[in-house]
């Protein structure tokens, strides 16, 4: 029996051009979270009073959070395109057992640097992912 997987990306990188090259450093956690819809259709077709279900759309958001760094290239094309009005991003990000990786485009949707009294700087965000996300 297989133990328990680590559901950690291993990087992460964004660029304003593809491929995304530029990675963003300092992590501390990265959440891939992506969902499929489900359409009722049964009233099309019941057979013993079981429910009929289609797949519907996906979406799919990555989000996460950072040691803030002033000068790291991929925090400040998180932070650029936080501002930004109707630019999109591309990300690129592998898992760390499987090896796997994707590429999506995205923009982002939150992003909240959180300075503390004596202590390092955090900074949350969330990419809303639009489009296909590849393998």
């Amino acid at each position: 029996m297989a133990g328990p997987v680590a559901g950690k990306i291993s990087t992460l990188k964004v660029g304003e051009t593809s491929p995304a090259t530029t990675d963003v450093k300092g992590r501390v956690d990265f959440n891939f979270s992506l969902d499929k819809t489900e359409i009722d259709a049964g009233h099309m077709d019941i057979t013993n009073g079981w429910g009929a279900f289609l797949q519907g759309r996906k979406n799919a958001t990555l989000s996460g959070t950072v040691r803030y760094i002033e000068e790291d290239a991929g925090q400040t094309i998180l932070l650029t395109n936080a501002f930004a009005d109707g630019d999109n991003i591309y990300v690129a990000f592998t898992f760390t057992d499987s090896g796997d990786s994707y590429t999506a485009q995205g923009f982002v949707t939150n992003i909240n640097p959180s300075p503390s009294d004596e202590d390092v700087t955090n900074m949350s965000f969330t990419i809303r992912l639009t489009g296909a996300v590849s393998k």
